[in-house]
């Protein structure tokens, strides 16, 4: 019976992996949403830092995520240079970076944590899976007849002062 369920947990967990957006391609649509921005010049000048939160005992999981982010093609956005550097969730702030991103499975704290402190900072929140985008998050990526689809959350899009003009028309978007 044991081995039956664990059999069932590892099947889940791939098919639920295949039904996802892999993490490069999902920055790379993410990355391109952003640059589309007409305020993106409002939202700092050097380079565009994305920073990726952790809690504790989450480091490695951030790293991998930044490791990721540098392996892409794209080294800058908008001609401002293109980074990833994992965070501490307490040090979350604009004056580190223009960008979050939230990894994939965020626990709620996270995310609550996160919102707040983009909401003062005025900091692009990104998601890897659309949960986080309909709590609040401004932008995510996931699957819609297997190719990957912009999630844009109009709130948090005008809260931030962003406008994605075309991309709405492409996206799914939350209220």
């Amino acid at each position: 019976m044991r081995a039956v369920v664990v059999s069932a947990l590892l099947l889940a967990s791939a098919v639920h992996a295949e039904d996802r957006v892999p993490d490069a391609l999902g920055l790379m649509v993410m990355l391109k949403v952003v640059s589309y921005d007409t305020a993106f010049a409002t939202h700092g000048a050097g380079d565009f830092v994305v920073l990726v939160p952790y809690a504790a005992g989450q480091e490695a999981k951030a790293g991998a995520i930044c490791a990721v982010g540098a392996a892409l093609e794209v080294k800058t956005i908008k001609e401002r240079p293109l980074r990833f550097t994992p965070v501490p969730l307490g040090e979350l702030g604009a004056k580190k970076g223009a960008a979050v991103l939230l990894p994939f499975g965020v626990t709620p704290e996270v995310l609550k944590a996160t919102r707040e402190k983009a909401a003062t900072d005025k900091l692009y929140v990104l998601a890897f899976e659309e949960t986080p985008v309909r709590e609040g998050a401004l932008l995510g990526v996931a699957l819609a007849n297997g190719k990957p689809q912009p999630l844009i959350n109009v709130a948090a899009m005008r809260a931030l002062g962003a406008d994605f003009g075309p991309v709405l028309r492409l996206a799914r978007t939350f209220q």
